[in-house]
């Protein structure tokens, strides 16, 4: 893993790959399954990385993205703006849950994670029997 760490606190990044390119540069490599999005990078993880890249490896690191579907590999970009605004949002994240500012939030349902997946509460005593209609 590499840091990212802030005043505010620390947040542990883990890329998929740390190597050194043709040009002697650092690239930080994420590996995806799927296929590109074209909004794929204005997910939050994608400025977590790039910005600890940065802070880790300085400004020559590369940050790319490998998607195994479509057998390609982008370089992670990121306007100055976004990544100056997300930095922001992401440092009052840790500042707001360092701080206890994230009560719990109560739902009556929780599926499809529940670990009773969709069976909610207890099970009443005896076999459980499918009947077929």
């Amino acid at each position: 893993p590499i840091s990212l760490g802030w005043v505010e606190g620390e947040i542990l990044v883990r890329p998929d790959s740390v190597a050194r390119g043709d040009k002697g540069q650092i690239v930080v490599r994420r590996v995806k399954t799927g296929k590109p999005r074209s909004n794929a990078f204005d997910d939050i993880e994608y400025t977590l990385l790039h910005l600890a890249t940065m802070q880790t490896y300085g400004g020559s690191a590369q940050v790319e993205v490998t998607y195994l579907t479509s057998e390609t590999t982008q370089p992670l970009e990121i306007t100055e703006r976004k990544l100056k605004t997300r930095s922001e949002k992401v440092q009052e994240i840790v500042r707001r849950v360092r701080a206890g500012e994230f009560p719990v939030k109560e739902e009556a349902r929780a599926c499809p994670r529940c670990p009773s997946f969709f069976i909610c509460g207890d099970l009443p005593a005896g076999a459980i029997t499918i009947k077929n209609v």
